[in-house]
């Protein structure tokens, strides 16, 4: 060989000899991250499986090893302040009730109340105090519901004795919570009370089973569906038991555990779909004097838990940003369809949406509304429209604004829950808080919204309050008139906040 040839076979060896090497240090890379996160499962109906970097073996925050550089959804860490102690403190608290420690308790702290002996018995697991339970197997005797002759929605003697509810499996009595639920909405103690083992297997032939039910059943107990913060209760802890329980199938029934006859008002039924292929939910009453047999059933977080999610949530002062609101944003978002609009941000151009949500209701209306938009839109900077959210409009197209909706103005009320829609960037004006100071505060801070409210009340007049409220929340029984000036001045705050975080360049939707 000649010296050039010579030159060009060491080439060519040493560019094999990398390429092999970068091959085998990927393939123990891979191997290595899959090991780290045996139970981190993608598929396309899993929301990781919609953003970038997935094949990076990104996690969500609560399983094992998953490092924040990781995670798909991180939040803001709590601002930093001289109390050392005190900030670690709130960074904890943050993490564990808002956070994606949230989840992780509940699924960490999940045990059998009855054990399987073998794949095809019965299983019962819970979590501590039974705020959410899985069950495989399960059997229910509803022969005597009597739901038509009761009006109490959500009765705790349904199964008054044993052998009604339980399974074929090995009971752990040491294991299940004793006393009494403070709240029916809290915990699903009372009802699971009677669960106990059983000398048969419920299954598809058995003739105990006089209805089996083999698709995965969700198992609810409804807070108010006339109310969308309430009602979002549910569908929050509704995503969270879908993290525990490790599935984001549609492929499910939604059951509500309503044990009277008085069925169920649900004004945001659009809602459904985005966890369920049926779009609706049915109610237990159809079972009425059947044995029942369920192959998989979860029954899942309720709305009103002690230090729960978001209904009684404690969030720390100065901490602001959760990543499970961020997934939980995103989810919805991609479940309802919802489309970004906005096809000039970042651009010098761009003026900031302003959505003013226009209250008809007999109490909290701004009866000056007019002159307050006049004085917005007098000063040039903003895209500014007046919305009115209510039956009238189809709840999507609701949503859709609100997805598009920079600044989100309203007085305190629960179309405030809007928030949880609006962009990443997003703040949120509550025109006047009526002293409940920090429900829409905290959900902002939650969802990561900047948050703005009325403070100067020499700036702000009642016209009309209602005289049966005088001694009890007169502020959210009246009416009121602001001063246009310090509205645009709060509006303006708003949009610093704004401006501040969005994006400086178009960037293309990671869903």
């Amino acid at each position: 060989l000649t010296t050039m040839e010579k030159g060009k076979f060491c080439f060519v060896l040493c560019c094999l000899w990398l390429f092999v090497t970068n091959a085998y240090l990927s393939v123990v890379a891979q191997g290595s991250s899959t090991e780290e996160n045996a139970d981190v499962e993608l598929s396309f109906d899993d929301p990781r499986a919609w953003t970038r970097g997935a094949q990076r073996q990104r996690c969500w925050g609560y399983e094992a090893n998953c490092p924040e550089s990781r995670r798909m959804f991180r939040g803001t860490p709590c601002i930093r302040t001289s109390d050392k102690h005190g900030f670690e403190r709130r960074q904890s608290d943050f993490w564990r009730y808002a956070d994606w420690g949230y989840v992780a308790h509940y699924k960490d702290s999940m045990q059998d109340l009855c054990s399987q002996r073998s794949a095809s018995d019965s299983l019962l697991r819970c979590s501590r105090d039974s705020t959410m339970c899985v069950a495989k197997n399960l059997y229910m005797d509803l022969r005597q519901l009597n739901h038509k002759q009761h009006h109490k929605a959500y009765r705790t003697d349904v199964f008054q004795k044993a052998g009604l509810l339980g399974g074929r499996c090995k009971m752990h009595d040491d294991r299940v919570p004793k006393g009494k639920q403070p709240d029916v909405l809290m915990t699903w103690v009372d009802e699971l009370k009677m669960y106990g083992g059983l000398k048969f297997k419920p299954q598809p032939n058995a003739k105990q089973c006089d209805v089996w039910v083999e698709k995965p059943t969700i198992i609810m107990k409804f807070d108010s569906g006339v109310n969308l913060y309430h009602h979002f209760c549910d569908f929050f802890n509704l995503y969270a038991t879908q993290h525990i329980n490790g599935s984001f199938s549609r492929d499910v029934n939604i059951l509500m555990w309503n044990t009277g006859s008085m069925g169920y008002h649900d004004l945001f039924k659009a809602v459904w779909s985005a966890f369920t292929h049926s779009g609706d939910f049915s109610l237990l009453g159809q079972y009425e004097g059947k044995r029942v047999c369920f192959r998989d059933a979860v029954f899942s977080l309720n709305a009103r838990m002690a230090l729960g999610l978001f209904y009684s949530s404690p969030v720390p002062e100065k901490c602001h940003g959760s990543g499970l609101f961020k997934a939980f944003h995103r989810h919805m978002v991609h479940r309802m369809n919802l489309t970004d609009t906005r096809t000039d941000v970042g651009t010098p151009e761009y003026r900031l949406r302003v959505k003013f949500m226009s209250r008809k209701t007999r109490w909290r209306r701004v009866l000056n509304q007019d002159e307050l938009i006049a004085a917005l839109r007098k000063t040039s900077k903003y895209d500014v429209e007046v919305v009115e959210y209510s039956h009238n409009m189809p709840l999507l197209d609701q949503f859709q604004i609100s997805y598009n909706a920079d600044i989100l103005i309203g007085m305190h009320g629960a179309g405030l829950t809007h928030t949880l829609f609006q962009p990443d960037w997003g703040s949120l004006f509550e025109l006047y808080n009526c002293e409940d100071i920090r429900c829409y505060r905290d959900l902002a801070a939650l969802r990561g919204a900047h948050y703005v409210t009325w403070q100067d009340k020499s700036k702000l007049t009642v016209v009309e309050a209602s005289p049966e409220h005088a001694n009890s929340a007169t502020e959210k029984f009246s009416n009121y008139r602001m001063d246009s000036a310090e509205f645009v001045r709060l509006v303006e705050e708003a949009a610093v906040a704004v401006r501040k975080r969005l994006p400086k360049r178009r960037v293309k939707d990671e869903l």
